[in-house]
């Protein structure tokens, strides 16, 4: 399941179930794992497809 939640009034956060794998619990470096359909998939597709149009226009 994926959650959009606003933040303020510009942002907002979206929250989906996963695991995160790392060497040790106290580590910044790992993978986060999940498994999502394909609606939600294609929105973060987009999303980072977004986000590299708008660094290569700045």
């Amino acid at each position: 399941m994926v959650m959009v939640l606003p933040v303020d009034d510009e942002f907002v956060e979206v929250n989906f179930q996963g695991s995160w794998i790392a060497q040790n619990q106290a580590t910044h470096e790992g993978m986060f794992l999940s498994v999502m359909a394909e609606q939600p998939e294609r929105s973060y597709q987009l999303w980072q497809m977004s986000k590299a149009k708008l660094l290569t226009l700045a």
